[in-house]
C-alpha cells in the first residue's frame, strides 16, 4: 500500500506531468473562450456541421468548464499543488526563507479552488428588453430589478456599429436607487452583480389569423431564433429596417423542419400561411444584456493577492547577492 501511495505521490508531483496537465487546461480554456458556451444543440450542428458539431457535443465542449475531463484535470492539478505546498510548509518551519514560496502556493490553491467552483455557484441570465421595459431580476434571486430607460447605437461613418449604450435604472423594493449607462466593456457593477452589454436586435410583434380567431405573437428577428407554434410548426422572421425604401419582414413557416411557406411583407400588411394569414404589426429594437453574479470571485482575488505577497516576500528575503570584487555585471 505504501508503495502505491508513493508512486501516486510521485505521479502528482512529477514536473512533466504537471506541465502536461497545465497545457491541457490552457488549450481547453482557450477553446472555451472561442467556442460559444451553453447554446442549444442545434446551434453547434448548424455552425460547425454534423461531424465537428457532434464531436464538440460528445467532448462536452459546449459546456466545457463543467465537463468531466476538464474538472478532473483541475482536481488533479489541485492535488498536485496541495502536495507541493505541504512539502514546502514542512520545510518552512525550519527554513523561514521558504515562507514566501509557501504563501505563493497557498494563493494558487485558493485561486484554483475558486475557479473550480465558479461554474457551479455563478448565477447568470440574459435579458432582451426594449426601452421602457422593467426586467424582474429579483424573481431570479438577484438583489434588484432593472428598468431599460433608453438604448442607442453609435455608428462609424461607413454605417457599421461602433458602440452600444443602454441607459438603465436600478430598483430595490419598488424604489429607484441608481441610474447608470452600460456599454460594451463598461458593465454596471452593483451589490456583487455585473450587467454587461452583449448585443442588440429586433422584436417583431404580429398576429396569426385563422378564421375569426386572432393569436398574437412575438418573435425575435434572425434565423437563429425560431418561434415554436405548437409541437410541429415553427416561424422564422428576419427584419430589414430599410429594404426597397421601407421596413419589411422576410418570414418562413416550417412544418417538422421543412419550409411550407416563405414571403416578404411590409409592416402592417397581411401575408399568407397554409390555412391562415399573418401580419407583422411593428418592430421594436431591444438591447441584449447579460446579468451575472459570481460569489467565488472575491476568493479568486484573495488568491492572487496571497500569491503576489508570497512572491514579494521571497524576493525581499532573497536579495540579489553580488560577490566581493565583482560589479553588477559580474566583471572584476
Amino acid at each position: 500500500m505504501k508503495k502505491i501511495l508513493k508512486r501516486l505521490r510521485e505521479h502528482f508531483t512529477s514536473l512533466p506531468h504537471v506541465l502536461l496537465v497545465l497545457g491541457l487546461i490552457a488549450v481547453a480554456s482557450a477553446l472555451g473562450t472561442v467556442i460559444p458556451q451553453e447554446r442549444p444543440i442545434w446551434f453547434y450542428l448548424e455552425r460547425y456541421g454534423d461531424l465537428w458539431g457532434n464531436l464538440l457535443l460528445r467532448l462536452e465542449i459546449n459546456n466545457l468548464f463543467k465537463s468531466w475531463w476538464y474538472v478532473l484535470a483541475e482536481i488533479w492539478l489541485l492535488i498536485s499543488l496541495i502536495l507541493c505546498t505541504y512539502d514546502r510548509a514542512r520545510l518552512a518551519w525550519r527554513r523561514p526563507s521558504w515562507w514566501g514560496l509557501t504563501l505563493t502556493h497557498a494563493g494558487l490553491i485558493l485561486i484554483l479552488v475558486s475557479l473550480l467552483v465558479t461554474p457551479y455557484v455563478t448565477r447568470k441570465t440574459t435579458v432582451e428588453a426594449v426601452p421602457g421595459q422593467m426586467v424582474n431580476l429579483s424573481s431570479q434571486h438577484f438583489p434588484f430589478d432593472l428598468k431599460v430607460e433608453d438604448f442607442r447605437i453609435e455608428y462609424y461613418s461607413d454605417g457599421t456599429p461602433k458602440q452600444y449604450r443602454t441607459k438603465v435604472s436600478v430598483w430595490e423594493k419598488g424604489k429607484k436607487v441608481r441610474e447608470a449607462t452600460i456599454a460594451v466593456n463598461h458593465p454596471l457593477s452593483f451589490q456583487g452583480v455585473k450587467v454587461y452589454q452583449m448585443d442588440y436586435g429586433w422584436l417583431l410583434k404580429g398576429r396569426i389569423i385563422v378564421g375569426d380567431k386572432t393569436t398574437p405573437f412575438t418573435v425575435e428577428s434572425g434565423p437563429e431564433h425560431p418561434l415554436a407554434l405548437g409541437s410541429f410548426h415553427q416561424l422564422v422572421a428576419e427584419y430589414y429596417p430599410n429594404l426597397q425604401g421601407q421596413p419589411q419582414v422576410f418570414y418562413a413557416f416550417y412544418f417538422q423542419g421543412n419550409p411550407l411557406k416563405m414571403g416578404l411583407l411590409p409592416l402592417g400588411k397581411e401575408g399568407e400561411l397554409p390555412g391562415a394569414k399573418i401580419v407583422f404589426d411593428r418592430a421594436e429594437q431591444y438591447t441584449g444584456l447579460e446579468v451575472k453574479k459570481n460569489p467565488a470571485l472575491p476568493f479568486t482575488f484573495a488568491g492572487f493577492i496571497l500569491a503576489s505577497l508570497g512572491v514579494l516576500i521571497h524576493v525581499l528575503w532573497h536579495p540579489r547577492r553580488i560577490k566581493p570584487g565583482t560589479d553588477e555585471k559580474g566583471g572584476d
